[in-house]
């Protein structure tokens, strides 16, 4: 029943993220407790283009579930939304190369003529745009379809990063790494970007200049509750490191207290972390602090799951 309500769940995503309907989008992750990392993926580029990607990410949560079931009825990130994924950060190279890749595969359906017809669009070929456009109007029920606007979004985005098919991936990890280095961008929009996947990829080595970059975009502006969660835990982990002195709300500093105190309380002798982390969930839940210890990344670093608490 999860599985189907999982399935059922990406699905609709999908559908409301190709019209850029990101409040759809929304909806579903709140409504969603166990996200898969297509739906997280979905989330965040929700949250880029509606506001409060550092307030509501982690609260909507980033732990994926784990995908490793064979008797799952998951849909993949490569089957259904690398693509629109691709397109939504401005990576228009990589999103035309797996249209055709899925297409060739599974067929050129609706679905992959509409993101071609999008790609088109972004990259101002008017031929390909219509062409593809023609070939969607012979289709039932899409007689009158037309894209929905480039967003600003993408365009700042396809100019920070011109896309080059060098070893371009379709999985999970590559898109995780791949945005965690767009650090040196003059761009806040792909500032906001880096410092939130280098956060998923709990990386600190790429944490830093991406604090700094967005630090140094967003002067004068409120420092985010989970870059500022990260911050703690970043610091706290490396005193002898310290790489730039940030102001953080005592409130923020006195649950991190606190979550390390309840932690402590909770953790036992041969407990697996997993079982740790569920002890912890209800009430830490939406703090970077649980998602860096306990969620399950998207990304290929499932390495702790499993280990016991050292005795």
């Amino acid at each position: 029943m999860f599985q189907d309500q999982n399935y059922m769940d990406e699905m609709r995503m999908v559908r409301y993220a190709s019209d850029d309907n990101w409040k759809g989008v929304l909806a579903i992750s709140e409504g969603n407790k166990k996200p898969t990392t297509t739906m997280v993926f979905l989330k965040n580029i929700a949250l880029m283009n509606e506001g409060g990607l550092f307030d509501r990410s982690f609260k909507l949560g980033n732990d994926a579930v784990n995908l490793t079931n064979p008797d799952s009825l998951h849909v993949s990130l490569l089957d259904i939304a690398s693509p629109l994924v691709y397109y939504n950060y401005g990576m228009m190279n990589e999103a035309i190369r797996l249209n055709f890749e899925n297409a060739i595969q599974a067929g050129f359906s609706p679905f992959y003529l509409k993101m071609l017809s999008r790609c088109a669009l972004a990259t101002g070929d008017q031929k390909l745009f219509e062409r593809y456009t023609a070939l969607l109007h012979h289709h039932p029920f899409l007689s009158n379809w037309q894209p929905a606007p480039v967003t600003e979004k993408i365009k700042e985005l396809q100019k920070c990063y011109p896309d080059e098919l060098t070893g371009v991936e379709n999985s999970d990890s590559y898109l995780v790494n791949g945005i965690s280095l767009w650090y040196e961008s003059d761009s806040k929009v792909a500032s906001e970007q880096a410092l939130l996947y280098s956060m998923l990829r709990c990386d600190s080595r790429r944490f830093w200049p991406s604090l700094r970059n967005f630090v140094q975009l967003h002067l004068n502006e409120e420092f985010p509750v989970h870059a500022m969660e990260a911050y703690i835990l970043f610091m706290d982990k490396a005193p002898e490191e310290k790489r730039m002195m940030l102001p953080v709300e005592q409130s923020v500093f006195d649950r991190y207290k606190q979550f390390w105190k309840t932690l402590e309380a909770k953790a036992k002798p041969g407990m697996k972390l997993e079982q740790v982390g569920e002890e912890l969930r209800e009430e830490f839940g939406d703090t970077y602090w649980w998602y860096n210890l306990f969620g399950r990344k998207p990304i290929n670093v499932y390495g702790n799951v499993g280990h016991e608490v050292a005795s």
